[in-house]
């Protein structure tokens, strides 16, 4: 609940709009879900644009997603890296979320609620959600939005 919280109020605080800001949160999320089961994190952040501002429901929405995604790759992965790396992809913010781990069938996966969120959250910015994976290679889960 305290965790919870402490989201909503950093969220909506118009001081945390950059993108800088947004990537240091998430890798003190990333690096303290990690450490449970000793995975090793890595972030990577062109410097040109983590003086991007983003819109509070971009922000949000991508904060939601990546956590999301961070958590899946800790709690079924058996990864021993986790990767969240931010990107221009044609004009496009592309955050990603990938992992070392004993990866899966992309196409047959169980779309279960974490999945379903993260696709919501995509929806709710005209994103794009990208989902990549093969068996003992790792998976990788993207979005895609625009600059704004």
């Amino acid at each position: 609940m305290v965790d919870k919280l402490s989201d909503i109020v950093w969220l909506i605080n118009p001081e945390q709009d950059s993108l800088q800001m947004l990537v240091t949160r998430l890798e003190e999320y990333a690096t303290d879900m990690a450490a449970i089961k000793n995975i090793q994190v890595r972030i990577s952040v062109p410097e040109k644009i983590v003086e991007i501002n983003l819109p509070v429901e971009s922000r949000r929405n991508i904060y939601l997603f990546c956590k999301e995604a961070i958590n899946n790759a800790v709690k079924y992965s058996n990864a021993t890296l986790l990767e969240l790396t931010v990107g221009e992809v044609n004009g496009k913010l592309e955050f990603s979320v990938s992992d070392n781990g004993k990866g899966f069938d992309a196409v047959m996966v169980r779309r279960g609620n974490g999945l379903e969120n993260m696709q919501k959250r995509a929806d709710e910015i005209g994103a794009k959600l990208i989902l990549q994976s093969k068996e003992n290679e790792g998976a990788s889960v993207s979005l895609q939005c625009k600059i704004t």
